[in-house]
């Protein structure tokens, strides 16, 4: 006898393509058409025109050097293009080496922004969203899936400031309950949020700590030098700017723990009392102060103690 067999016919499932949705204004009659032909030609136009414009002003620096190079290299030879990218390389290297400050302020921040937002944010950004529950939905499909827009992206080397344009019904808890996953899904340690206007916030990507390495303490100024009081440095900020300290028309606070832990015995560390009003509130010194220099006048004679 022949063995029975068993083998049942399974139809295939269904394909589950979505088909593609095209514009409302394909679907009217022919004549309509030609008739909103110059209208539809102005939009498209507008349209093309906008996206052109946002490219430019989210790329200006590779966009704008890119067409340079190109029409260089059109109108005369590839070999005038090359001669005149290795003189802007020369001339920007001098730059960054005798203004290092304003170079990394106009040219390598600029170009640095550009290409995180390119390759790190514009890559990724709506697979991001979609993963972390940041968009929206009005229907049924993907085509009904809404997205935060970014606005802008600001790179300062150690951490990436990303604006953000908030759906309607969002709010900054949203993003905030979402922080280690934005951190981790972008390559950062840590995220913050901040908003700053309606329906506009900040996501500071931190990369890396600039104030992990030890500062070194500045030479003191000479006596007879004169002090700029509105703005003396006293360190530096995350930011890697001077953080300076305006003695000058205000009142300044500084509060402490007693006996927060022992003075250095090496002499690395030491504390300046400094009190404008003759030594009434510093002149009992402490444990903890190795001078307290404060001024009194006598007979239109400046003591120093």
């Amino acid at each position: 006898m022949r063995p029975q067999s068993y083998a049942r016919w399974v139809d295939p499932a269904p394909l589950e393509v979505q088909r593609p949705r095209l514009p409302w204004w394909t679907m009217l009659p022919r004549k309509v058409l030609l008739t909103l032909s110059p209208i539809i030609a102005l939009a498209i136009a507008v349209t093309v025109a906008v996206f052109v414009a946002r490219r430019v002003w989210r790329y200006p620096l590779f966009l704008f050097g890119a067409a340079v190079l190109a029409g260089v290299g059109l109108a005369w030879s590839w070999w005038a293009s090359a001669r005149l990218l290795a003189v802007l390389g020369l001339v920007g290297g001098l730059w960054a080496w005798r203004h290092g400050d304003s170079f990394a302020r106009v040219v390598l921040r600029q170009a640095r922004s550009e290409w995180r937002r390119a390759v790190v944010y514009a890559f990724r950004w709506r697979r991001v969203m979609l993963f972390s529950g940041l968009t929206k939905r009005t229907g049924h499909g993907l085509h009904r899936v809404h997205y935060p827009r970014i606005r802008r992206v600001r790179s300062d080397g150690w951490r990436d400031r990303v604006s953000v344009r908030l759906l309607h019904g969002q709010c900054a808890e949203h993003y905030a309950t979402q922080a280690d996953a934005l951190a981790h899904s972008f390559g950062a340690r840590s995220c913050r949020v901040r908003a700053y206007r309606p329906r506009r916030l900040w996501l500071d990507l931190i990369h890396s700590d600039p104030l992990a390495a030890l500062l070194r303490v500045p030479a003191l100024t000479d006596p007879d030098a004169g002090v700029d009081l509105a703005r003396i440095p006293v360190g530096r900020t995350e930011t890697g700017r001077a953080w300076v300290l305006r003695l000058l028309d205000r009142h300044v606070l500084v509060g402490r723990a007693e006996r927060p832990g022992p003075v250095d015995p090496d002499g690395r560390v030491q504390v300046f009392g400094i009190d404008p009003k003759g030594g009434m509130f510093q002149g009992w010194g402490g444990w903890w102060v190795c001078r307290v220099v404060c001024t009194r006048w006598v007979s239109g004679v400046s003591r120093r103690w």
